[in-house]
């Protein structure tokens, strides 16, 4: 996986547009109530958490009680409105006393799916992963519990953690790196975050995943598609027309500076040359045996028989040393893409037999199956493999 984005050391970015300070009587808030609770009821309180405007009320709820507390009296004097604000954080110390900043710049760091050039624009589609999210005018403060309020277009959310008002913590701020660039993910892309079960399904039944190389337009659309089950065929026909020979070559150009791959470089060079002369059948019986043949290898210094559940276990342990927790490489839900896809059982007596990797080798599959979508399925699990090693 690697990186071709640059952070700027020393960026040339403006102060945020307002910062003022306060304090109120009393000791200050630990957290907020998560249900209605009468008099010497029992409360439940979250002493942290993330909402969006997703959540609904209970968002604006939170939004319109922080407001109160930190930001009203400023917005009040400055005649400003809470609908004018793109991202604000504020702390809190034990003495109650606050600080808040306005309007500040962020820069992200992130893995870029192509080369770029210092002042070129970058777009969702450019994105391969998101490694860090940070904002060089803002100083964190130890020991204070945290609010920060941030935008993506006309979608808001909102993180709380007042955790260091209660405990001694000195690791949050490492914990804030890794978590800020979830929750700016979880905006930027609700069609991999907030995929309904449903849709899902029928993704994975169909052959998709948000593959590294279609994350942005082609995986909203495609999402999007299957979710109204409408223009589905069109949706897909645009996204392979899109990788023609060219980018298809630049991927195996990538796969094969791993060793995995290139133990099987000739055999999966034969099956991406069958692809792309339009030979479905011998590039799929080319590449599914290669798919599970760079699991095997890269299973080969893991414990286990071998089985299916070990390929996977290797293969979602090695991501995950990789990534972050919420990376947009998916480590977790990719190993439930294969298992439900590609080794998914078949039952001759019933007559469910997708293609699959079993249905293959078996001698089974339909081969009304062995087509262009189906070949270039696997060559996107492919791609998607190699950004994990």
């Amino acid at each position: 996986m690697d990186e071709k984005s640059d952070t700027l050391f020393k960026p040339n970015l403006p102060l945020p547009e307002y910062s003022f300070i306060g304090k109120h009587q009393g000791n200050p808030a630990i957290g907020i109530n998560l249900k209605p609770v009468e008099k010497e009821g029992i409360a439940e309180i979250a002493h942290a958490g993330f909402y969006t405007d997703y959540d609904g009320d209970f968002f604006f709820t939170c939004l319109n009680e922080f407001s109160k507390l930190y930001l009203q009296d400023w917005m009040a004097n400055k005649q400003y409105k809470l609908s004018g604000i793109e991202n604000c954080i504020i702390f809190v110390n034990r003495n109650n006393e606050y600080e808040v900043s306005i309007n500040f710049p962020t820069l992200l760091k992130i893995i870029a799916k192509k080369e770029t050039v210092k002042g070129t624009p970058i777009f969702k589609d450019d994105f391969i992963d998101i490694k860090e999210l940070s904002f060089p005018t803002i100083s964190f403060k130890q020991k204070c519990g945290v609010i920060y309020i941030f935008s993506h277009g006309w979608r808001r959310g909102l993180y709380f953690n007042f955790l260091p008002l209660v405990q001694d913590n000195d690791d949050i701020f490492e914990k804030y790196q890794t978590l800020f660039p979830a929750f700016y993910a979880y905006l930027v892309f609700p069609e991999i975050y907030r995929t309904d079960q449903q849709t899902l399904t029928r993704l994975y039944s169909d052959g998709w995943f948000p593959f590294v190389c279609i994350i942005g337009k082609f995986y909203e659309d495609l999402y999007r598609a299957h979710k109204n089950n409408v223009g589905i065929s069109e949706t897909i026909t645009k996204i392979i027309n899109f990788f023609n020979s060219e980018k298809i070559h630049d991927m195996e150009k990538r796969w094969f500076t791993k060793m995995e791959f290139d133990n099987h470089k000739k055999i999966i060079e034969t099956g991406i040359e069958r692809y792309l002369a339009g030979d479905y059948i011998s590039a799929i019986n080319n590449l599914y045996p290669r798919i599970e043949g760079v699991l095997r290898y890269l299973h080969l210094k893991s414990a286990g028989s071998g089985t299916v559940k070990d390929l996977l276990d290797t293969l979602q342990d090695v991501a995950e040393e990789k990534t972050t927790p919420y990376s947009l490489f998916l480590p977790k839900d990719f190993r439930i893409y294969l298992k439900t896809f590609f080794f998914s059982s078949f039952d001759l007596k019933t007559g469910k037999i997708d293609l699959s990797r079993p249905s293959l080798a078996h001698g089974v599959a339909d081969e009304s199956q062995f087509n262009r979508i189906a070949a270039f399925q696997a060559i996107l699990i492919l791609d998607q493999i190699s950004y994990y090693l």
